[in-house]
């Protein structure tokens, strides 16, 4: 019959040393070092001197490895891997298993941590040695409940390992463990580390002549990105109930796309149900077609939307429009007095490069009865650490009447304009700008302000005539007449150096007096610390007098 059988079994076997007296093994295990201990048993069969059969079963305990870059390293894995083959025509068939049941693995794309549930491993193979083909099928790997995928893959073993088909799939997976256990660890991004989720994602990917398409299907997510704050009560940023189908392709991929049930960002600015058609080829991200993104009371109506990743990272262009949004909306949803008016405009173009987001063109707010015209705004670290703000703005026609009212100031009744040059904003505090607003000089409304408004703008310019009308004949007037008025801030280092209309002896001019009984109001600070002036702004808002120290 001249068949053989041949058993072998060794136990407590050092990896390391093995591996440096065997040069099959030395081949296999190139740029990486190993330490295991290792319990091998084995059967081989065959006829004369042909192997026609095997089967294997190896038990590791405390395995480390590490390539020569540290990208892919393994500590203190204990598990088994255990097979067979067989040969049958010419080609080799069987099945393998690899389980881990104790220690961690990292790569530069995921982390394996193995504690209570093992990591599993099982395909079936048919290697053909004349065409140097090795195909894998009912490929499963699994973590208990966290993870589950499937698959299949032909590789070319010619020259060099080659992939020349491969299909993986998952049933859905929540999303929640996924991201914290295995994908957290390896990405080095804070703004990640303050997020939660909730939902399902399903994924299926598919690699064929050297083309490429991966599927996600996502189930009910909800996100929320930053901390709960008592003062805020969310957090920066959250989707809520985000359903669809992300297909990306390197060439020719099908649209995709995705809703959502609501959501907000900067805590209070809600968003509404919506939807948005995509397509996502190569390293472009591009709207399909147009769609309206509901914000607050109004919407963000999108034209194009076009993302791509370049060498430098990724950058975006927009373009659209934003309908009315009601003020009152505005203020009440970042926690300012409630304001009149409307924010609308249109936006000929947004782009974002190196972390930072340009509007070009103009947005426009119309608030009081006026414009505010917004220009050159530029957004740095949207949802970082430390966001900031850098803008220019344009008043035009406000109707004073309707401002001093809203904010509780007294009552002044004509135009205002004025602008602000060079506002930046840190963490959406001014630190700096350039200040300026006045009297329009083609403003030909009634000029009219009565006692506490005049009291307000004497407190914020320092000691004003506020005292003297109480102490004069002005006291019997509710009301007085102005020719202009205007007060001036250049904020720098936290001081704000102040000035008016125009300059006198001893100050200057933030009421010039005109008409019957006629009233003039000085101001004296030059310099005011940044914070008091805002403290004062803050009581006078809130209806009370500024304390003056």
């Amino acid at each position: 019959m001249n068949r053989w059988r041949l058993t072998a079994a060794g136990r407590g076997i050092d990896l390391a040393k093995l591996s440096s007296r065997s040069p099959a093994l030395t081949n296999l295990l190139q740029g990486y070092s190993f330490q295991a201990k290792v319990d091998l048993s084995g059967e081989a069969q065959g006829t004369l001197g042909q192997l026609s059969a095997a089967g294997w079963h190896l038990k590791f305990k405390d395995l480390s490895f590490a390539d020569k870059t540290a990208d892919y390293l393994g500590e203190g894995l204990n598990g088994e891997w255990l097979g067979d083959a067989r040969l049958k025509a010419g080609n080799w068939s069987g099945t393998q298993r690899l389980a881990v049941n104790k220690g961690e693995m990292l790569t530069p794309f995921f982390y394996l941590p193995v504690s209570k549930q093992a990591i599993e491993l099982s395909m079936g193979f048919d290697y053909q040695p004349k065409a140097n083909s090795l195909a894998l099928s009912s490929v499963n790997f699994s973590q208990g409940d966290f993870l589950s995928l499937n698959g299949k893959a032909v590789l070319d073993l010619a020259d060099s390992l080659q992939i020349q088909s491969a299909e993986i799939m998952s049933p859905p997976l929540r999303i929640s463990p996924l991201f914290t256990r295995y994908l957290l660890p390896v990405i080095a991004n804070p703004l990640l580390e303050n997020i939660e989720l909730a939902g399902e994602l399903a994924i299926a990917f598919k690699y064929l002549n050297n083309t490429t398409d991966i599927s996600l299907g996502i189930n009910h997510l909800y996100l929320e990105q930053g901390l709960y704050s008592q003062d805020k009560g969310t957090g920066q940023f959250a989707i809520y109930d985000l359903n669809g189908q992300l297909n990306w392709a390197d060439q020719n991929a099908e649209d995709s796309r995705i809703s959502w049930q609501g959501g907000h960002f900067f805590g209070g600015i809600t968003l509404g149900p919506g939807a948005l058609p995509l397509n996502i080829t190569g390293n472009r991200l591009a709207l399909v077609k147009s769609a309206a993104i509901p914000i607050l009371d109004g919407k963000l109506q999108a034209e194009q939307f076009e993302l791509t990743q370049g060498a430098k990272g990724p950058k975006i262009r927009f373009q659209g429009y934003l309908t009315p949004i009601t003020m009152e909306a505005i203020s009440t949803a970042i926690g300012w007095p409630v304001l009149s008016g409307q924010l609308s405009g249109m936006i000929p173009g947004i782009a974002y490069e190196n972390g930072v987001i340009s509007v070009e063109g103009l947005a426009l707010v119309k608030v009081f009865d006026g414009d505010i015209l917004i220009k050159q705004l530029k957004l740095e670290d949207l949802f970082g650490a430390l966001p900031a703000l850098t803008a220019n703005l344009e008043m035009k026609n406000i109707d004073l009447e309707t401002l001093t009212r809203t904010f509780a100031f007294g009552k002044i009744t004509g135009k205002l304009a004025g602008q602000v040059d060079d506002l930046r904003l840190e963490d959406w505090a001014p630190v700096s700008f350039d200040a300026r607003f006045q009297t329009p000089d083609d403003d030909e409304s009634r000029h009219r302000i009565n006692q506490k408004a005049v009291d307000n703008i004497s407190n914020l310019g320092g000691a004003g005539v506020s005292g003297a009308i109480s102490r004069s004949f002005l006291r019997f007037f509710e009301e007085f007449g102005y020719d202009r008025l205007g007060i001036s801030c250049r904020l720098e280092n936290g001081v704000c150096t102040m000035g008016g209309i125009e300059s006198s002896e001893k100050g200057y001019y933030l009421v010039k007096g005109g008409g019957i009984p006629r009233i003039d109001i000085m101001g004296f600070n030059r310099r005011t610390d940044w914070s008091v002036l805002v403290s004062k702004l803050k009581q006078i808002s809130a209806g009370g007098a500024p304390v003056i120290e």
